[in-house]
């Protein structure tokens, strides 16, 4: 048995985590949503040198452990991992996974009650990678699924193949049965061709002509995907016949295509054919569509290729070679040699006394010519019963010989016809249905047979002779009956049947069973006995129910012998006035006879019914009556007077006294030409007087002579030929006596018929559009009457009615057709009754529709606040129409106005009120049927705005008064803030009013001081105000580009203060009224904000530039001109704040030396800040500090100064060339005397280590002297 698994998902609250499992020793009890990883957990590695066996249970006693691995990689062949199917590695070995090579899914097995999987890993220590991710899982065993398909559109045959047609379509329907639950289940089906298509009922075209396996998938939900599946088989045909060996086994066969009977008690089921023998398969299930071949489905057993038999018929069926042997035992009944056989053989036990299945016989020796003659397969149906006695059923009927292509053929140029009623026809070439040149008729094979014995059937055709020509034997599917066969048919040509009216007894012989019987496929009610009398012809059935899983069914034609009728007879009588007189009786044969064969009949007549039964006393004819009336019996009877039926009739004499005071007849002109039809036998009963109808015969004549000699008597009805009066003659007859007559005379008067005239249709509108309304028909009275008098007119609602007169009609009347009825006028003269019917067509006038009409609204444009406009009530009219032909509309201030059409209104019409309700009138200018409805005008006001200010902006940068402007900045102002208004702005009042050419936002004006038209319109009412707006364009000021500001940092850092005042002229270029401010930004300048004040420390290193926003004091738009004020920090020479005296000896005492200024230049130059490391310096020598601040006044001969003064402080310029920032400082020179020196005494001392003489002195210790 296979198994599929539910999921059994746990789920924790939220706050609860799943417990993930990694590789470690010990049993854990765990279900999804659980991992499982090796022991460096989700995103880490294994270790070296791991040994870890670790359990892992559900927790549910009813499910067991699967493993999901969804991930995994270890070390190939050393670092292994080793499931076992329980809970320790005792148990039976799942696998050993290494590498890349997964376990996929692992589940624990059937077998393994706890349910549990146990995993150990072995890693050694070479090393490591990322392990395993498995889903830890609980699961249960999936329930069991039985599908089946339902039901099939069209129907499944009694085999369970649905055959079609190429490019019908078949509905299919599934189900299942689940041992659990359904819910949820999937239906999905595959066809073998196209996509599979998912539905309980889903429907397929097939357009090719085959056989289809359909395949039907049951899931249910379990998320493993628990499926089973069935197959439906469908083989699209049509006149070929189509043959497959493999739709069915041997059995199915057997047991549900030729058998297929519940009741059906069948076993060791055999065959053999060509496939035992290594050749071709001489075993199918054939199918067709009925149109050509006797049979839809059913058994094929060939001595060839079975699939080779299809049509058409373009195949030399002569498959099968030498080493597929033949059948012995069919050798020895129908003495042949036999190759090649087919057979099927199986036992049974029957359930009734017969069996009986039908089958024909086809083969390609049917050649129209000497094969037919001379050669023959055969095959054969060997019935063996308990006692071993064997019995071929496939004989020709009534006889014990054999069924052959020799004994069943026409007439040919070789051989002469033979049993050519049980021939069936050819197969024309490459035609249907089938490959086989020729084949019988269909036959039935039967045998009597003891309920409940097993007997044993062999079905077996070979060749004959030679292994070519095949043949095959088809068997009707579900035709093979095992019991309760109701015998044969009971008919006249077999000479069976009986009388009609005699009993006849129809037995199952299986009392135990139920019985449902029926009679021409109705059900016989209360018949339920295995017997059932019958005395009335028919096809009767018999429904055979042994259990609910076992019945069957039998049919039989019952005939019976027509037993004549007596006819019923005239009476006889004759013209005398005697009171007994001679009757021929014979003269009721052919009344007594009929319509019945007088060579099949005997009649004769008995004084009594008993003589008449007995057929006894027969009387002679001419009979003389004992009485007057005297009674007769009849009898027919058939020729062997078995079958018979008797009737009485009188006989009697008759005196003819007829009324002669007939009144005249009457009748109406129907074309006012004085001649009219008469039905004369409307006379007859008048005429006869007192005589009985049936015993006097009238006729009617032209003159007295014929009606004295019975001869040419007029038909009826009969045109009289002498206009308005004619006088004819009737003749009355004994009914059974012609000679016994009377005759008299009829006067035939013809009326004029009034005059009525076909009025015009009388029309009435509808009221309420259902086509039914009150007509007075009195206003035709005239139009139908005219002038004559002494009339009634009626009305009636049908022809018949008026040709009678029934049921006429009051006036008013209402119509009960609608919309057109035909009414019926009959105008009838008063004295004669004569009438003529006059047509009256009434008709019901549609009125007009009333559509829904929309108010009219106007905005109050023409003087706002009035709440008047002008309607032109004309653009209605459309919209009243609503699309109807032929209509005039008017329109009123009431509805009695609008009902009455008085005062109608202009088409230009001023309101009185809003809303104001106005009514209209539809009339329908062909029938002027009118119908009336209302609308409603209403004045909305305008919407509330304010004139603008002027909108000034700044020019751009071309000072032409012309720029883009933001014209929405207005909006707030004209509509007051209201935000249930739309403001568009357009070049012209007609713009505005048409709400066109709206202008673009932003807009750039086209003049300056343009002025444009502002729209403001009301969003809920579409009403909008207009108003004017003046772009202004005002020009910014002029601003010149302004020079650096420079700066010398003293400490040439790269900061220093501006003021920027110093700019303000040179940008203005002294122009009176503007204002300059100075910002850091560019944004900051053009929207005038956080202007930095003066002086300024810039804040960008070296260099920054700053945005100068000029603009007018005077004009309040705004408008400004930004210019850029460059700041330049420029680095300062260093000049050291101590520069070193300048000291010279005086050589001659006089306080003056020259001194060479430039050995100063190192010391004051070698030391600068970084910024001014690449300043090219110059330095300057000055004898006064303001000379040196200035640079004025160099010391010209700095090589050779000779000092004025002495000390004398000489001042230091030191300037940067490119920028001529400088700095200062200062040093003095100075003239001294020379130092006057003393002698120091000598310095002695010992000799070191090495006596040398040689040693270190400190010569400093001498320096105080």
């Amino acid at each position: 048995m296979k198994y599929l698994y539910y999921v059994i998902l746990f789920l924790f609250s939220l706050n609860a985590l799943a417990q993930d499992l990694v590789m470690q020793n010990g049993a854990f009890t765990r279900c999804a949503p659980d991992k499982f990883y090796d022991s460096g957990g989700a995103s880490g590695f294994y270790g070296d040198n791991e040994n870890f066996i670790i359990t892992i249970c559900p927790s549910d006693d009813d499910a067991f452990i699967i493993l999901d691995f969804t991930a995994f990689s270890t070390q190939l062949n050393t670092d292994v991992l080793t499931i076992y199917d329980g809970d320790d590695v005792t148990a039976p070995l799942v696998g050993s996974y290494s590498g890349a090579a997964g376990p996929g899914k692992v589940i624990a097995s059937e077998t393994n009650t706890s349910g549990c999987l146990t995993v150990q890993f072995v890693s050694n220590g070479s090393g490591t990678t990322t392990g395993w991710a498995a889903d830890i899982i609980c699961a249960v065993p999936c329930q069991d699924i039985d599908p089946f398909v339902e039901s099939t559109i069209p129907e499944a045959n009694a085999t369970g193949v649905v055959q079609i047609a190429a490019n019908d379509s078949v509905t299919f329907t599934g189900n299942a049965n689940f041992a659990t639950d359904g819910t949820g289940a999937t239906y999905k089906w595959n066809f073998g061709f196209g996509p599979a298509i998912t539905g309980q009922t889903v429907t397929r075209t097939f357009a090719n002509a085959g056989q289809y396996n359909v395949i039907l998938t049951v899931t249910d939900n379990n998320p493993l995907g628990c499926s089973e599946t069935t197959t439906i088989q469908v083989f699209v045909v049509g006149a070929n016949i189509v043959v497959n060996t493999s739709a069915f086994t041997i059995e199915q066969l057997v047991q549900d295509v030729l058998i297929d009977s519940p009741c059906a008690a069948v076993s060791n089921i055999t065959s053999s054919t060509g496939t035992n023998f290594s050749s071709v398969n001489g075993i199918g299930y054939f199918v067709s569509d009925g149109s050509m071949f006797p049979f839809t489905d059913g058994v094929l057993l060939t001595s060839g290729d079975a699939t080779a038999v299809r049509g058409p018929n373009n195949n030399a069926l002569s498959a099968g070679g030498s080493s597929w042997p033949g059948d012995a035992q069919l050798a020895s009944i129908v003495g042949i040699v036999s190759n090649n056989a087919s057979i099927i053989e199986f036992d049974f036990v029957p359930l009734a006394d017969s069996i009986s299945f039908d089958f024909l016989m086809a083969s390609e020796e049917y050649n129209g010519g000497s094969f037919e003659c001379d050669f023959s397969d055969a095959f054969a149906f060997l019935l063996t019963d308990s006692n071993g006695t064997t019995t071929n059923l496939a004989v020709l009927p009534g006889t014990t010989t054999p069924i052959l292509v020799t004994n069943i053929h026409e007439a040919n140029s070789n051989c002469a016809a033979i049993n050519e009623q049980y021939f069936g026809g050819y197969t024309p070439s490459n035609q249907p249905p089938m490959s086989f040149d020729g084949r019988t008729e269909v036959f039935t094979a039967q045998s009597a047979v003891t309920p409940g014995e097993t007997y044993h059937i062999k079905l077996v055709i070979s060749d004959a002779r030679d292994t070519a020509y095949d043949s095959g034997v088809f068997l009707k599917a579900g035709s093979f009956n095992l019991g309760g066969n109701l015998g044969e048919d009971i008919t006249i040509a077999a000479g069976t049947a009986g009388c009609g009216g005699a009993d006849v007894l129809l037995d199952t012989n299986v009392p135990t069973a139920a019985h449902i019987w029926f009679r021409d496929g109705v059900e016989i009610a209360g018949e339920t006995n295995s017997t059932l009398t019958v005395t009335e012809p028919g096809t009767y059935a018999v429904d055979v129910y042994f259990s609910e899983d076992c019945q069957f069914s039998s049919s039989i034609l019952v005939e019976f012998k027509p037993s004549p009728v007596a006819n019923t007879p005239e009476d006889l009588s004759i013209c005398i006035n005697e009171t007994a007189g001679e009757f021929d009786l014979t003269d009721n044969d052919e009344n007594i006879l009929g319509d019945q064969n007088p060579d099949d009949y005997i009649t004769s007549y008995h004084l009594t019914e008993q003589d008449a039964i007995d057929n006894v006393a027969e009387l002679t004819s001419p009979y003389t009556n004992v009485s007057n009336p005297q009674v007769i019996y009849a009898r027919i009877a058939d020729t062997s007077q078995e079958c018979f039926d008797t009737t009485p009739f009188e006989i009697g004499y008759t005196s003819l006294e007829i009324n002669n005071a007939v009144t005249p007849f009457e009748v109406c002109d129907d074309n006012a030409d004085g001649f009219a039809m008469f039905t004369l036998t409307d006379k007859d009963v008048e005429v006869i007087g007192d005589l009985e109808p049936t015993t006097a015969s009238v006729a009617y004549h032209v003159s007295q002579a014929d009606a004295d000699s019975g001869t040419n008597a007029l038909t009826s009805p009969y045109v009289n030929v002498d206009a308005n009066n004619q006088t004819i003659f009737v003749s009355v007859a004994s009914v059974g006596d012609p000679g016994c007559f009377n005759t008299s005379s009829l006067e035939l008067v013809v009326n004029p018929l009034p005059i009525a005239t076909t009025p015009a249709p009388l029309k009435v509108c509808d009221d309420d559009f259902d086509g039914f309304a009150s007509f007075d028909l009195t206003l035709k009275t005239a139009e139908i009457v005219g002038g004559q008098t002494n009339l009634t007119l009626t009305y009636h609602e049908s022809q018949e009615d008026a040709n009678t007169g029934d049921n006429p009609k009051a006036s008013p009347y209402t119509n009960i057709n609608p919309s057109v009825q035909t009414m019926y006028a009959r105008l009838e003269t008063d004295a004669t009754g004569c009438f003529a019917i006059a047509e009256l067509t009434l008709i019901v006038e549609e009125i007009p529709e009333i559509a829904q009409i929309s108010d009219y609204e106007l905005c109050d444009d023409n003087t706002s606040g009035d709440e008047t406009e002008t309607f032109d009530l004309s653009s209605k009219t459309d919209e009243v129409i609503n699309g109807q032909a032929n209509l005039s509309v008017n329109y009123y201030l009431s509805l009695e106005d609008a009902e009455t059409g008085n005062n109608p209104l202009p088409n230009d019409y001023s309101n009185i009120a809003t809303p104001q309700t106005i009514f209209y009138s539809l009339t329908n200018t062909s029938t002027f049927c009118t119908n009336t409805g209302s609308l409603d005008l209403v004045v909305k006001p305008l919407p509330i705005i304010f004139d603008p200010t002027p909108l000034e902006v700044c020019d751009d940068g071309v000072p032409d008064g012309i720029t883009s402007i933001d014209l929405s900045m207005k909006n707030s102002e004209v509509t007051g803030n209201n935000p249930g208004y739309t403001v568009s702005y357009h070049k012209d009042q007609a713009d505005a009013d048409s709400d066109t050419d709206a202008l673009p936002i932003p807009y750039t004006n086209e003049a300056n001081g343009q002025v444009v038209l502002v729209r403001v319109e009301d969003n809920t009412t579409s009403c909008h105000a207009t108003t004017s707006l003046v772009l202004t364009v005002q020009q910014a000021p002029v601003a010149n580009d302004p020079a650096p500001l420079e700066y010398c940092d003293p400490d040439s850092d790269g900061f220093g203060v501006f003021d920027l005042t110093m700019g303000d002229a040179e940008i203005t270029g002294g122009v009176a009224g503007l204002e300059v401010s100075y910002h850091e930004t560019f944004a900051d300048a053009q929207n005038g904000v956080n202007a930095v004040g003066s002086p300024y420390s810039n804040i960008v290193a070296g260099t920054q530039v700053l945005h100068a926003r000029v603009e007018s004091a005077t004009v309040a738009t705004g408008c400004a001109t930004l210019v850029e004020l460059v700041l330049i920090v420029n680095p300062t020479p260093a000049v050291p704040a101590a520069i070193s005296d300048y000291v010279l000896c005086d050589s001659d005492a006089d306080g003056f030396a020259q001194f060479d200024l430039n050995t100063k230049e190192t010391e004051i130059t070698e030391s600068q800040p970084p910024l001014a490391a690449d300043l090219d310096l110059i330095l300057t020598y000055h004898l006064s500090a303001a000379d040196a601040l200035s640079g004025n006044d160099p010391i010209p001969n700095v090589g050779n100064y000779t000092n004025t003064g002495n000390p004398q402080t000489i001042f230091v310029r030191l300037e940067g060339e490119s920028n001529g920032c400088a700095g200062t400082g200062s040093f003095e020179i100075r003239v001294d005397l020379p130092p006057v020196a003393v002698l120091p005494a000598p310095l002695q001392l010992c000799d070191d280590g090495v006596a040398d003489g040689v040693t270190v002195f400190d010569l400093s210790v001498r320096d105080s002297e």
